[in-house]
């Protein structure tokens, strides 16, 4: 117990414990059935009850394995089936509700962690449904990006089974920093078999009952169960001798008193006396699981509730059963386990089946009673196949893990020549798809489609397993082949009608993402035609909203708006059509967002919530987060960027997404190059390269030079800057990509002017400018005149781009333009105009927490205007060393973690969420070494005040 207190001592006091990952403690207990676990389990949490947490349990059941969230939410206390916040009834079938749920979950976690320490138990879960699973594994990942969250995980389970999520899960604790706290129980030896028996029987063990104990071999519910089947039939005496109460077996050598050698036989010898017919409800009983109802067991049995009570009483006295809140429970999984394995599988499958008829009936959903189906239904039974492919697409609306489990038992059932078997493998490989396994997916489509050569499917078949190959092989990053898939569909015989639409939609999008803008007009153009001749409203706008990226990208704003407007409409009454992978909501969010309107751009997303049906992509949710990122990105709210963007992260990666995941790293790399956090800004714009080396061309594919040039230029190194943003510009250009030209084109033009390539420099300039002249968008206005302002080094040229740039929502290129424009003007004389420029650069860029650009700003502008030195410095108590990695936001929760406010006060005064609050404190004490609040107090204390920045007056220093 003296680890377990360790974690659990380290979670109360909010400082760094063993065992811990990240911010979250995790204790593994693990061990075979009857070796202690639950009750090691119990005793952790009494002991954090004593330390003040919050404590919640839940337990995964052998028979609840497809109720999707089943353990998490009894653990919480919260329903099994709800909708996460903005997520219609009608969101059947994809990740994206899923992961809503969890989102739900955690944050119902993070909240109740800002009242004090949570600990929560999570007993069996080598039984845990998959939902269960994610989410815990959303826990622990959480934990390494708040350090201060205070919560504890213990968990218990077997050795045997192991599901590939809960493989998932234990390897994700293992690369964890910190690693998880493991506790194997072993069996008891010799000496503690004799304690154990000597505590049941308040007298010392003799030397034969020792022998019959050792076939428990060190199990410690064996022991016991032995112990109380000897006791009970009579077969223990007790002898004084001296002080001492001997223990003995009434025959000679312990010979006398033949007892069952095995813990099941001992278990069931031991109830013999209940008589048949209890043991034959208990039976019944064994088939509901670890826990049942009065009500449940009445309804199985065919008897009324009261005619239980007596049942009830004699198995609870008897040690059988007991009281688990407003149900009944096994005192131990062993005592049902014996009962059930008791049985006949002829009979456990007819009472499974029975169950689930009889449970059903009473309004109990599939999920409920699915795991009785899976256990009862045999081969050839095709209405059990039938119930199965029902409860599983039932099941795809909270987790497609679930699904897929549901529906590769149904194909196990269902007889060879079952009708549905083609329709059914195909619904596999689409929840294969959405639950991270586009492999997969794959091997089942080219399955089908092989055998569809010898036996024809149905056409609608056919072609919703070309399109989920084609979607399979994207998902893998092998858009060529994607095309080459798509281009062999189109040759195929028997493709009539509107199915050759659909088709080309997908050519145009794998076109688009490849910048190949002709390609995707072309296709797009003639998959309209189609769909528009055929009536499909579902095709027509997603063909709509390739042509509205196309038109996007060339710079034709307005039209692109216009198309982007009626695909989502379009697509949004076409019910009933083939999946697709275009989303044209997210098309025309990026549009809003490229276009400096983010509002609408949230507001767009937000619409896609409440009308979204079953067709919608299983990656929109990471790409949902990643725009929301970028918008934040542009606008300057950095804090708020990387939660979004690390958050389509995590998605990306746990559903196995990679087209459109360029994106993410590559902002959070700017990020933390602007921060002046060289080493993350080089990791995190690796993995967006190594991203693009893995899946090819994708979207957007000059960000990741943009940046690259910019960590260059960094590191010293001028003229590779150059060369890799010259790379990005012939990319665009090349395509035909207008819109990425305001983007980095300053940054190009400056890069060029400084190394006296003006041609160069000129030519990004009228570009720009030509870009700019037709779109009215404020920020492309103020890129084309900065542009202007760089090649001609005119101080009206700069506050020119000044004025343009405050026109747009862009904090960090309004204070670039005003940099510039105070150098210029304190490098012509003029420091009376330059200071106020140079003064509102400064407050952006501390504002957002680029440091990097606020050190360069003063360097450049403050030896003209400023006598007495770098005035224009963020301060920062030089007794607090790391306060100058503080971003801002970090900088004022630390602040009101000094004063002795709570998580909920200074989310209310920072008007942010709390789990925004927890990342950003544990993110202070990180960065300023301090393992608690108190000490971070102290430090700042000595540091003569609680807000550095001040003086003991409460003036700001450093300020003129």
């Amino acid at each position: 117990m003296a680890r377990i207190d360790a974690v659990l001592g380290g979670a109360a006091s909010k400082g760094p414990y063993p065992g811990g990952v990240g911010g979250v403690g995790v204790i593994l207990i693990e061990g075979e059935s009857g070796i202690g676990k639950t009750s090691l389990l119990e005793e952790a949490l009494a002991r954090a009850r004593g330390l003040g947490f919050q404590c919640c349990s839940g337990a995964a059941a052998e028979l609840e394995r497809h109720r999707p969230f089943g353990a998490i939410a009894q653990a919480l206390g919260m329903p099994r089936r709800w909708e996460g916040e903005g997520t219609p009834a009608d969101d059947a079938g994809s990740p994206e509700t899923e992961f809503r749920i969890i989102d739900g979950l955690v944050d119902e976690v993070a909240r109740r962690a800002t009242r004090g320490p949570v600990a929560i138990g999570l007993d069996d879960l080598q039984w845990a449904d998959p939902s269960t699973l994610l989410t815990l594994l959303t826990l622990i990942r959480m934990g390494r990006q708040a350090a201060e969250l205070p919560l504890v995980v213990i968990g218990t389970l077997r050795p045997l089974p192991r599901s590939i999520e809960m493989e998932t899960v234990l390897a994700a604790l293992r690369a964890g920093s910190g690693g998880v706290l493991r506790l194997t129980l072993g069996r008891l030896e010799a000496g503690a078999v004799a304690a154990l028996a000597s505590n049941l029987l308040g007298a010392e063990p003799g030397p034969g009952l020792l022998r019959q104990l050792a076939r428990a071999s060190g199990n410690p519910f064996f022991a016991t169960e032995l112990t109380a089947s000897l006791a009970r039939e009579g077969a223990i005496a007790f002898a004084q001798e001296g002080d001492l109460v001997r223990a003995e077996v009434t025959g000679p050598e312990g010979e006398a008193v033949p007892m069952p050698a095995s813990l099941t036989a001992t278990i069931l010898h031991r109830m013999e006396y209940l008589g048949p017919e209890t043991l034959e409800t208990l039976q019944v009983a064994s088939i509901l699981g670890s826990r049942f109802s009065v009500a449940d067991l009445a309804i199985a049995v065919g008897q009324p509730a009261a005619s239980l009570t007596a049942l009830v009483t004699a198995t609870a006295r008897a040690g059988v059963i007991g009281e688990a809140g407003a149900e009944l429970a096994f005192r131990h999984d062993l005592i049902r386990e014996a009962l059930y394995d008791s049985m006949s599988p002829t009979l456990r499958s007819w009472w499974h089946l029975a169950a689930a008829s009889l449970l059903e009936g009473t309004g109990r959903s599939r999920a409920d009673v699915a795991e009785h189906v899976v256990r009862g239904a045999v081969p050839g039974d095709p209405a059990a196949a039938e119930w199965l492919r029902v409860a599983a697409r039932q099941a795809a609306a909270q987790s497609p893990s679930v699904a897929a489990q549901l529906l590769t038992r149904a194909l196990e059932v269902a007889p060879a020549g079952d009708p549905h078997r083609a329709a059914a493998r195909s619904d596999l490989a689409v929840y294969a798809l959405w639950c991270e396994r586009p492999a997969d997916a794959e091997a089942i489509c080219r399955a089908l489609l092989a055998e569809d050569e010898s036996c024809p499917l149905d056409p609608d078949l056919r072609a919703r397993a070309r399109a989920c190959l084609i979607e399979a092989t994207v998902r893998q990053g092998r858009v060529d082949e994607a095309r080459r898939e798509i281009e062999a569909a189109l040759q195929a015989p028997g493709l009539d009608g509107l199915r050759p639409a659909h088709l080309l939609v997908w050519q145009a999008t794998c076109q688009a993402a490849g910048w190949d803008l002709a390609g995707a007009a072309a296709s797009g153009g003639r998959a309209l035609v189609l769909a528009e001749r055929g009536g499909d409203e579902t095709a027509a706008g997603a063909a709509l909203a390739t042509l509205a990226v196309v038109h996007h990208l060339r710079g034709d704003f307005a039209e692109a708006l216009r198309q982007g407007r009626e695909a989502l409409e379009r697509v949004a009454r076409g019910a009933g059509a083939l999946r697709q992978p275009v989303q044209p909501v997210l098309n025309l969010a990026g549009f809003f967002v490229d276009v400096d309107r983010a509002a609408e751009a949230r507001e767009t997303l937000g619409a896609w919530r409440r009308f979204r049906r079953h067709e919608a992509s299983g990656w929109s949710y990471a790409l949902e987060r990643a725009l929301l990122g970028e918008a934040a990105f542009w606008m300057g709210e950095w804090d708020a960027a990387c939660t979004d963007l690390e958050a389509a992260l995590h998605v990306a990666r746990t559903v196995g997404t990679r087209p459109g995941m360029l994106l993410a790293p590559t902002l959070l790399a700017l990020i933390a190059l602007h921060r002046d956090d060289l080493a993350t800004a080089r990791r995190e714009l690796a993995a967006a390269e190594d991203g693009g080396d893995c899946s090819g061309l994708q979207w957007r594919p000059d960000r990741p030079l943009w940046a690259r040039g910019l960590l260059a230029e960094a590191e010293g190194r001028p003229a590779e800057a150059l060369a890799s943003l010259r790379g990005a510009w012939n990319l665009c250009c090349a395509a035909g990509a207008a819109t990425e030209y305001p983007v980095f084109g300053p940054d190009l033009v400056r890069l060029a002017v400084q190394q006296r390539e003006m041609a160069l420099a000129q030519e990004v300039t009228a570009a720009v400018e030509a870009l700019a002249a037709g779109a009215g968008v404020a920020f492309m206005n103020g890129a084309a005149a900065r542009c202007r302002a760089l090649v001609s080094g005119a101080p009206s040229a700069h506050r020119a781009a000044v004025a343009a740039y405050r026109g747009s929502s862009r904090r960090r290129e309004l204070g670039l333009a005003c940099e510039d424009a105070a150098a210029c003007l304190a490098a012509a004389g003029r420091p009376g105009e330059a200071g106020p420029l140079a003064e509102e650069a400064r407050e952006i860029f501390r504002s957002i927490g680029a440091r990097r650009d606020l050190a360069r700003a003063v360097a450049r502008v403050d030896a003209w205007f400023h006598a007495d030195g770098p005035a224009l410095a963020e301060a920062a108590p030089p007794s607090v060393p790391g306060w100058e990695t503080l971003t801002p936001s970090e900088a004022a929760v630390a602040r009101h973690m000094a004063a002795g406010r709570t998580n909920p006060e200074i989310a209310r005064l920072q008007e942010v969420s709390v789990r925004t609050v927890q990342t950003h404190a544990s993110r202070v004490l990180a960065k300023l070494g301090v393992p608690r609040r108190a000490g971070l107090a102290r430090l700042l204390s000595g540091a003569g005040s609680t807000e550095p920045g001040r003086d003991a007056g409460g003036s700001e220093r450093g300020r003129r």
